[in-house]
């Protein structure tokens, strides 16, 4: 199993668990035609170009045992959020006195 914590902006984040099915019957459904334009089955390491990132970065930590864990966009949103100083104030508390 891998899980990805993915933050997109300020208001979209998600937690995605990636499973290798070993098992299975029938045949696999596209349950979202609205948002998914199809399924088609691909070899892993011949993967289209174009898949979502979080998706992607979810199944390629699986496929390269990276851990167990992906964080994805945060790092960039930390660093925006310092570019323009918008990230949470310092902690602050009393001062220190001489003991």
């Amino acid at each position: 199993m891998h899980v990805v914590h993915h933050h997109q902006d300020d208001t979209v984040q998600r937690i995605g668990f990636f499973f290798e099915a070993t098992e299975w019957s029938g045949k696999p459904v596209n349950r979202e035609p609205d948002k998914c334009m199809g399924l088609e089955w691909f070899r892993v390491h011949e993967l289209p170009e174009d898949l979502i990132e979080y998706p992607k970065e979810g199944l390629l930590g699986y496929l390269n045992d990276d851990g167990g864990l992906t964080e994805h966009g945060w790092a960039q949103r930390r660093h925006t959020a310092r570019e323009v100083g918008s990230g949470p104030p310092a902690a602050t508390g009393p001062e220190p006195t001489a003991g």
